[in-house]
């Protein structure tokens, strides 16, 4: 699994406990140094920007991830439409890459967030085959109503014959 902006690992953590293993990363050390200072044995812990060429270079981050996570980190990317190609590239074969970030209204460029349509032109850009965009639940901040979308895409198996 990659978990991808992991912060200090809270994600990461519960994670964990249910794959084999888990490459984290975040671009800020001191998040690093905070998942790191939590000694979780099967976390691969990585402070770097996720590049195609890190991709390509970084023993840490080669081969293909079954799973890919991104939890309310996508919407402070600068090229989100990019970073989820680049992490779509990470899967392998019927890998899933599964993100949550704050809902914002289609017509809205101000407030943080992500709209629908974004979300599933990221995804259906990267080549994943969409699975869905949903609303996870709604909660209430500073008087506004907030929703965090749930994105789901899945890289294409491997068809049969055809080499890896």
């Amino acid at each position: 699994m990659l978990d991808f902006g992991c912060g200090t690992g809270l994600l990461t953590r519960h994670l964990s406990s249910v794959v084999r293993a888990v490459v984290s990363v975040d671009t800020s050390l001191a998040m690093i140094e905070g998942l790191a200072g939590k000694n979780l044995a099967n976390v691969v812990p990585v402070c770097a920007a996720v590049t195609t060429q890190l991709l390509r270079s970084d023993q840490r981050l080669a081969g293909a991830f079954d799973l890919v996570v991104c939890s309310s980190v996508c919407a402070f990317v600068e090229d989100y439409p990019g970073t989820i190609a680049t992490l779509a590239s990470a899967l392998g074969p019927g890998g899933l890459l599964v993100q949550w970030d704050w809902e914002r209204a289609e017509d809205d460029e101000e407030s943080l967030g992500l709209s629908r349509s974004a979300i599933r032109e990221a995804l259906s850009g990267a080549g994943l085959e969409q699975l869905s965009v949903q609303t996870g639940f709604s909660i209430e901040v500073e008087g506004n109503e907030m929703a965090p979308l749930m994105g789901v895409g899945r890289k294409a198996a491997a068809r049969s014959g055809q080499s890896l």
